[in-house]
């Protein structure tokens, strides 16, 4: 082999190690008053590629560009304080409006995360043979059809959130259809109205539900929790729930290991036909089965942990709540 063929095969074979490479993901910020490195969130979506990280500044997006977000690529977006009481998406209650919808290929890799969504009218979350992940995000005073929180007829992993005040006509909080495996963890589920399935309704929908709340929620027709339909499946480990509010015609639902039937002592909870509202406050009280000490399974059920003693008190901040999270209180 000549030298000059010998240089063009270790050119050729570093170039190829250099392609080879994974490129590296860029952080975009977005403020609410609309500078930042993108005038609002959906110019940033637009941009941005598979593994790239949109930052939300604290404060209120509004307005166009703020909502109906079509994700379709494994972004993460999330607030930069992790607070999602400082960071809100407010779709103001504009007819028709949602906040965003995850579609296409995305998978767990699309990640929503401590981020406040209220005021959509047309559901908040959409979800469209989709699985992303919805974390430590707040939902609520949302309305739709069907899924005031979230509708989805993918597989979201739904960890670590407060979904309440919620109104539907099906699912105030998630209605699920033709779905993958729906995954809700460490999530409290309060306090939504629907017609049917106060909190859930699944049609030919497999749903699993670990150390979660399903509690307070109510509906004018049937469900007041839960309505589970025909071909679907809803397994509860660790977890309280109302049974008494859960519709069930074909015996599909698993009450598991540690799944207990007592009220979770919330903090001072907003009345459920009071939907949709952002009032509430769904810490839970000393002494309630939700919390570490006193939960079947030893861990701490629920998005939020103690934030009163036996005679209610408010005024507990969410980064303090998010501490006890991190202690398993």
């Amino acid at each position: 082999m000549t030298h000059r063929s010998r240089l063009a095969v270790v050119t050729w074979t570093a170039l190829s190690a250099a392609c080879a490479l994974p490129a590296l993901a860029d952080t975009y910020t977005v403020l609410p008053d609309g500078t930042g490195d993108f005038p609002t969130i959906e110019a940033a979506v637009d941009a941005a590629v598979a593994g790239d990280v949109i930052e939300l500044g604290d404060g209120v997006f509004t307005g166009d560009g703020n909502r109906e977000l079509r994700v379709e690529e494994n972004l993460t977006i999330r607030s930069q304080s992790g607070d999602p009481s400082t960071c809100v998406i407010d779709c103001e209650g504009s007819e028709d409006s949602y906040a965003l919808s995850f579609s296409g290929s995305v998978s767990r890799d699309a990640i929503l995360e401590d981020v406040t969504i209220r005021g959509a009218r047309a559901g908040a979350i959409l979800v469209l043979l989709a699985s992303p992940t919805i974390r430590g995000c707040v939902l609520q005073d949302n309305e739709g059809t069907f899924g005031g929180a979230i509708q989805t007829d993918g597989g979201p992993l739904i960890d670590g959130c407060l979904i309440t005040g919620n109104r539907a006509r099906q699912g105030a909080a998630i209605r699920a259809s033709f779905t993958l495996t729906i995954e809700i963890r460490n999530t409290t589920i309060a306090h939504n109205a629907a017609e049917r399935g106060g909190a859930i309704f699944g049609e030919v929908a497999t749903i699993e539900v670990d150390r979660s709340i399903i509690w307070g929620n109510c509906a004018s027709e049937s469900g007041d929790q839960v309505e589970i339909m025909k071909s679907s499946s809803l397994v509860l480990t660790c977890s309280l729930v109302d049974d008494t509010g859960v519709l069930d015609p074909d015996n599909s639902v698993v009450y598991g290991n540690a799944t207990t039937f007592e009220d979770p002592l919330f903090c001072d909870p907003a009345p459920c036909g009071s939907a949709p509202t952002t009032a509430g406050v769904y810490t839970i009280a000393t002494g309630s089965p939700a919390s570490a000490d006193q939960s079947a399974c030893g861990e701490r059920i629920g998005a939020l942990g103690i934030g009163c003693k036996a005679t209610p008190t408010l005024g507990v901040s969410w980064g303090s709540l998010k501490g006890q999270y991190a202690t398993g209180q």
